[in-house]
C-alpha cells in the first residue's frame, strides 16, 4: 500500500485537511511543499501546489476539494485537499445579558442558556444550508448582538426601510478573531417577509 502522510496547517482558518499519497517513489524529490488557498474569488475558491524548496508552482487553480482520487500526482505524490462543507459551523450563544456565558451554549435547534430563543431555518432537523442559499458564507464569524437601540431594517424586495426598528445588530467580526474588534464590521440588515407580517403597516 502506498505511504499516507499528514500535512501541518501553518495558517489560517480551516475545517479542511490535506494528505499527501506517495505513489510513485522513484520520482520523489525529498523536497518541501506546502498548499496554499485563494478565495478571493468566494464563490470559486481555488488551490495552489507549490514546490517550497524551489519556491516553484507545480499546480495552479485546482478546485477538487472532494477527497477522491482524481487528483494529478507530481514528482510521485498524490497531493488530496479536502474541504469542509461549505456551510454552518455551529450557531452559539457566547453572552447574554448576565455576562459570558462559558461555556458557549448551542442555540441551533436547541434552546439557549435561559430557555427563552433558538435558531432555526425553513428546513427541519439540523441543517442550516438555508442559511447558505447564495453559496457566499465565506469563513467568517458573525455575531447577533442584541441591543437597547437595535437597528433599522429593510425589506429585500423593495428596499423600503421598515418604520420600526429590530431589537439586534448584526456583526462581521473576521474569521477566527472574537476577541479582536479591529476587524469588526456592522452589517445593514434586510428581511425576506415571505409571510407578508409587515402588510397592511
Amino acid at each position: 500500500t502506498a505511504d499516507v502522510y499528514d500535512v501541518t496547517h501553518a495558517s489560517g482558518q480551516s475545517d479542511g485537511s490535506v494528505t499527501a499519497e506517495v505513489v510513485d517513489p522513484s520520482s520523489v524529490t525529498g523536497h518541501d511543499y506546502k498548499v496554499v488557498f485563494d478565495d478571493s474569488d468566494p464563490n470559486n475558491i481555488v488551490w495552489h501546489l507549490i514546490d517550497d524548496t524551489d519556491e516553484d508552482t507545480l499546480l495552479k487553480d485546482q478546485t477538487n476539494q472532494a477527497g477522491d482520487d482524481d487528483y494529478l500526482v507530481v514528482d510521485g505524490i498524490l497531493v488530496r485537499v479536502s474541504g469542509p462543507d461549505f456551510n454552518i459551523k455551529s450557531i452559539v450563544e457566547t453572552q447574554n445579558a448576565d455576562g459570558p456565558v462559558d461555556p458557549p451554549d448551542n442555540v441551533g435547534w436547541s434552546w439557549n442558556s435561559t430557555h427563552e430563543f433558538y435558531v432555526s431555518t425553513d428546513v427541519s432537523g439540523s441543517n442550516f444550508s438555508r442559511m447558505n442559499w447564495r453559496g457566499r458564507i465565506g469563513i467568517d464569524d458573525w455575531e447577533i448582538r442584541f441591543t437597547a437601540t437595535g437597528s433599522e431594517y429593510y425589506d429585500w424586495d423593495t428596499d423600503e426601510k421598515w418604520p420600526n426598528r429590530c431589537p439586534f445588530e448584526v456583526w462581521n467580526i473576521g474569521p477566527g478573531t472574537p476577541d479582536d474588534p479591529a476587524d469588526d464590521k456592522r452589517i445593514q440588515i434586510f428581511t425576506l417577509d415571505d409571510d407578508d407580517i409587515h402588510a397592511g403597516r
